[in-house]
């Protein structure tokens, strides 16, 4: 049991998860002669990790997670609302084959680069991405570096916005002026 996730109780009865290791002890002979346990507290972690979830799961903005290779790795339900793919269809396939029509590919590939090599963000921009019917959407999109423990870039995450009602808004009032 390695790193084992398991239920249990503190001492005063409030549930709790723990994360447990046991490794064999041996003699010098190399026989097992017991083991040694160890019980790592991990519930804090776990209800952030829930919390997380529920944020993303329950997000107004398409949420969108991809890895360094920009191949799509999380795609939240506001996403399938925006854009008509499910995450089955998406999770694995290529961001850029998708999502981006071919007259925004070349500036979404600079900016993927600067994103992953170097950490760039990128806030609010407008864009127009395309849906799975074929029709192009209007979005505000913010690219952020998905970083490792260590510090290094190991993908992306993107939070896309519908502006077409903001957009239809504001050229109304424009032509209203």
């Amino acid at each position: 049991l390695d790193g084992a996730e398991m239920s249990a109780h503190h001492k005063d009865g409030t549930p709790l998860t723990v994360r447990v290791f046991i490794a064999p002890v041996n003699n010098r002979a190399g026989e097992t002669v017991g083991v040694m346990g160890m019980a790592e507290d991990i519930t804090a972690s776990k209800r952030l990790e829930a919390d997380l979830r529920q944020l993303i799961e329950n997000s107004p903005s398409a949420i969108i997670s991809m890895t360094q290779d920009s191949v799509i790795a999380s795609w939240n339900p506001a996403a399938e609302k925006l854009f008509g793919w499910t995450a089955a269809e998406m999770v694995g396939t290529p961001y850029l084959a998708s999502l981006i029509p071919p007259d925004e590919r070349d500036r979404h590939a600079e900016q993927r680069q600067r994103t992953l090599s170097g950490g760039e963000v990128v806030q609010n921009q407008p864009r127009r991405r395309a849906k799975k019917d074929g029709s192009l959407v209007d979005v505000s999109v913010s690219i952020a570096p998905r970083m490792q423990t260590d510090g290094t870039v190991n993908g992306a995450v993107v939070i896309m916005s519908d502006m077409t009602e903001r957009l239809q808004a504001e050229r109304a009032l424009a032509q209203k002026n």
